[in-house]
C-alpha cells in the first residue's frame, strides 16, 4: 500500500494505491475553491506524470503484467519526476511571495502616480473614495487616448 498526502492552505487529502486505481477517502476532501483549485492542479499534474512515465517506460502492450524492466523504469521515472515536482514546489513557495510583494509594489507606485496625476489637475482626491478616484483615473486615461 502507497499512499500519497495532498496538502492545501484548507486542509489534505490522502490517496492510498493497492496496486491498482488510487481510492480517495470522501471523509477528508472537504475544501473551498482555493483547494478545489490545488486538487486539479494535483490531478493535472499527477496525469502527466503518469503519461510521461507510461510514454518512456512501457514497451510492450501484450500482457497485463508489467516486466521486471518496465517495472524498474516506472519505479525509477516517478521517482525522479517526484523529487522534480517537489524541488519546484519547494522554489515556488519562496519565490512567489516576492513575486507578488513586487507586484503589489508596482500596483501601489502606479496608484500613487494617478493620484499626483488627478491632483495636479484639480481634483480633490483627498476627499473621493477608492471608487471615485478609478472612475476619475479612468475618465481622464479615456480622454488621454481619445485626444
Amino acid at each position: 500500500v502507497t499512499s500519497c498526502t495532498v496538502y492545501t492552505r484548507t486542509g489534505s487529502f490522502q490517496f492510498l494505491s493497492h496496486s491498482g486505481p488510487s481510492s480517495v477517502q470522501p471523509e477528508r476532501m472537504n475544501f473551498d475553491a482555493d483547494g478545489l483549485r490545488n486538487f486539479k492542479d494535483f490531478l493535472l499534474t499527477y496525469n502527466k506524470l503518469s503519461e510521461s512515465c507510461f510514454n518512456r517506460c512501457i514497451v510492450n502492450l501484450n500482457d497485463r503484467i508489467l516486466t521486471a524492466e518496465e517495472g524498474h523504469c516506472m519505479d525509477s521515472c516517478v521517482n525522479k519526476l517526484t523529487n522534480l515536482t517537489k524541488k519546484i514546489t519547494s522554489v515556488y513557495m519562496v519565490e512567489q511571495p516576492r513575486i507578488n510583494e513586487k507586484r503589489l509594489a508596482d500596483a501601489q507606485a502606479e496608484a500613487d502616480r494617478t493620484v499626483a496625476k488627478l491632483k495636479e489637475q484639480g481634483i480633490d482626491t483627498d476627499s473621493l473614495s477608492p471608487q471615485e478616484i478609478a472612475a476619475a483615473a479612468m475618465q481622464e486615461r479615456t480622454r488621454q487616448a481619445s485626444s
